[in-house]
């Protein structure tokens, strides 16, 4: 009797589980649908403002030329070099704590050193 009544309780308490995180993909969704920043940082060229994502016209510019820029070169190390000698760099994103994140010089990741590990299995891709 006791296996059992632990079993049941353990579907129940996973049945719960699976609806609370249907929920709330559900909810970051819709959210998605109307258009409203569900966090995380806020690419270059965008800011966030009452809660949508609203775009900032002269890094969107900066960001335009980074990518012509490459086109031009075709080479991801020889942008990141001309972008340090242009002195163009990160976004600074000011920090609740009132420090800063950011504005330093843009880099390639992973470096070639250090593979990607795949998150899930921790297995290279």
């Amino acid at each position: 009797m006791g296996n059992c009544s632990e079993r049941s309780r353990t579907q129940s308490l996973s049945t719960r589980r699976g609806r609370v995180v249907t929920r709330i993909r559900d909810k970051i969704a819709a959210s998605k649908r109307k258009g409203l920043w569900v966090g995380g940082m806020v690419p270059l060229g965008y800011k966030v403002k009452n809660g949508k994502v609203v775009m900032i016209k002269n890094e969107a510019e900066r960001v335009q030329a980074i990518f012509r820029r490459y086109l031009e070169i075709g080479s991801l190390n020889l942008l990141m070099q001309d972008l340090r000698q242009r002195k163009i760099f990160t976004k600074i994103r000011p920090l609740s704590t009132g420090r800063t994140n950011g504005g330093i010089p843009f880099t390639t990741w992973p470096p070639p050193s250090k593979p990607l590990l795949h998150w899930r299995s921790g297995l290279q891709r």
